[in-house]
């Protein structure tokens, strides 16, 4: 369960870094503890699929993979 701090700060949005953290590996609390953020904003994110249709790697560029 390790994670880039650089890259994490990389984001700019929430979501993004929310679903970085979880593709480390994080449990939905431990994302919200380390984000200081309610744990139903993570299950939210993790459980809505993007709304856009992006190809396959801007998704894995988003989440820094």
């Amino acid at each position: 369960m390790s994670y880039d701090v650089n890259t994490l700060q990389g984001f700019s949005t929430t979501s993004a870094k929310i679903r970085y953290l979880l593709a480390c590996g994080m449990s939905r609390s431990q994302v919200a503890k380390t984000l200081q953020i309610r744990y139903q904003h993570v299950r939210n994110v993790q459980l809505q699929p993007l709304k856009k249709a992006a190809p396959t790697q801007m998704i894995a560029e988003d989440l820094g993979l």
